[in-house]
């Protein structure tokens, strides 16, 4: 027979996960890889809610790749039914990006001092890679060129104000959040379901 506190520990599992659906966005920090990322969200969530959250059959997901020297929002999905990350997935970005493409100085010259650098500011779809961006800058220019510094600053319908940074990647601290900042993800995932829909009744008809 289980132990009391086991049996307690799996009624407040039940009741805290159920067809819970969490969306939330969380920093990435530069050079950590996604999948440390989710591992380490996996054992908070774990700990905290004292059971194993896959075994309840929600997954944790990351809605979409982020490249390792990159910084920003990224989105996560808890779920049983994790469809939703699909909607994610395919939203768009923006990224502030430098690049070492060069820089201006006061007298023209390496000895000058500098005095100025500009960041780029890009809007995209799913599925641009700004390394690649940036090369093919360097090389329409007849030169070469690659990124120095990469952070996206909006993820879907979050910015960065909204990310969690690591310190708060807890079980409450994920919940609240998805809570909070539903009025932004529950219209935003309708009006890329939508568009979907109709791009591909558009398609039918050519």
């Amino acid at each position: 027979m289980p132990a009391l506190s086991a049996i307690c520990r799996s009624d407040k599992a039940k009741v805290l996960l159920g067809n819970l659906r969490l969306i939330f966005p969380i920093l990435k920090d530069k050079g950590q890889y996604v999948s440390d990322v989710t591992e380490k969200l996996r054992l908070q969530f774990n700990d905290d809610l004292e059971t194993r959250v896959h075994a309840y059959g929600h997954k944790i997901l990351p809605a979409g790749l982020m490249d390792t020297c990159a910084s920003g929002v990224l989105v996560y999905v808890v779920s049983r039914y994790p469809a939703a990350v699909r909607w994610f997935r395919v939203g768009d970005r923006k990224y502030v990006v430098k690049g070492c493409l060069g820089a201006e100085t006061s007298t023209y010259e390496a000895g000058g001092d500098l005095v100025e650098t500009a960041p780029y500011d890009i809007h995209c779809g799913a599925g641009c890679n700004m390394r690649s961006l940036v090369q093919d800058i360097g090389k329409a220019l007849g030169s070469r060129a690659h990124v120095t510094s990469m952070e996206r600053h909006q993820h879907g319908p979050f910015t960065l104000e909204h990310a969690l940074p690591s310190y708060k990647w807890s079980w409450e601290e994920a919940a609240a959040q998805s809570e909070a900042l539903q009025h932004l993800w529950y219209p935003y995932m309708k009006k890329v379901q939508q568009s979907e829909k109709h791009h591909e009744g558009q398609a039918r008809y050519q």
